[in-house]
């Protein structure tokens, strides 16, 4: 009986430990800010700086790693296995050969940055197209040293690595080009203020990325002027993907006859263009 009172109290102490681990999680990220949230190379470009600012009111040690991280139609990243030998995962192989990052750990004061720089060298022979991996930033954890009044016996500790990463791009020519295929109103719920969202899926042709903002506008029917009632920023249509299906929140709680203008905006290096455009009746 007391071993099952001892085995349930570690699952107990474990489910605690697990949802205070997660509940951490926005925080910790919030301690630090990464600028820029994306680096390309392309043309003549050899050098990127990427700027870590420490936001918390802790000194923390950063370490950065590549990573290699593949998109799935919803917009999720899946790591790599080392064992996969695709073509996609050459190339990002490929890119972590290519581009060298200095410093590989840091220590921050509160309030304070450092800069880490990426240098490209490329090979000769390569292959047209685009090679991406991912710069991870981690926070390391802060591991208290053991002492004299800690308890003997069975202990569960948790301690947080936690991370985010940015895609690092080199494209040695290639193309892209997306558009809208379809759109799916999604009904609203009273978790997301009783708005309207609405999916849209993406179509992504080429070897390179595509990246910009998608725009939604409405006009009513017979009520004439056009308003802008959705807006998803930072919108990547990766080379791996042939699709991408995304949700826009609305400002809207409901949509009456009219016409329904989409907009994928290019964004970054694609500032000033507009990968597709189209208009849907709605009756």
């Amino acid at each position: 009986m007391r071993k099952n009172i001892m085995n349930y109290s570690l699952v107990v102490f474990i489910f605690i430990s697990v949802f205070l681990f997660f509940g951490q999680i926005k925080k910790a990220q919030a301690d630090l800010m990464v600028t820029p949230l994306r680096v390309v190379f392309e043309d003549r470009t050899r050098s990127a700086v990427v700027t870590i600012i420490n936001v918390s009111n802790k000194t923390n040690t950063y370490r950065m790693e590549w990573k290699l991280f593949k998109m799935n139609e919803q917009g999720k990243y899946d790591e790599l296995p080392q064992s996969d030998n695709s073509d996609f995962a050459k190339r990002a192989r490929k890119l972590t050969e290519m581009v060298r990052f200095s410093p590989r750990q840091v220590v921050v004061a509160p309030g304070e940055t450092q800069r880490v720089r990426l240098s490209l060298r490329r090979q000769a022979d390569l292959e047209e197209g685009e090679y991406r991996a991912h710069l991870s930033f981690s926070k390391l954890p802060e591991i208290p040293k053991p002492s004299a009044t800690d308890k003997k016996g069975i202990e569960f500790k948790l301690y947080m690595q936690l991370s985010f990463t940015i895609p690092v791009i080199f494209r040695n020519g290639g193309t892209t080009s997306a558009s809208i295929n379809k759109i799916e109103f999604i009904s609203p719920k009273k978790d997301v203020k009783n708005k309207l969202s609405l999916k849209v899926d993406l179509e992504h042709v080429g070897n390179n990325t595509a990246f910009g903002k998608v725009l939604v506008f409405w006009t009513p029917k017979n009520r004439g002027k056009e308003q802008q009632i959705g807006l998803l920023n930072n919108v990547s249509l990766y080379p791996e993907l042939t699709r991408r299906i995304i949700k826009i929140p609305l400002d809207v709680d409901n949509i009456d006859n009219g016409v329904l203008r989409i907009v994928y905006q290019g964004d970054g290096e694609y500032r000033g263009s507009i990968f597709d455009e189209k208009n849907f009746d709605i009756e």
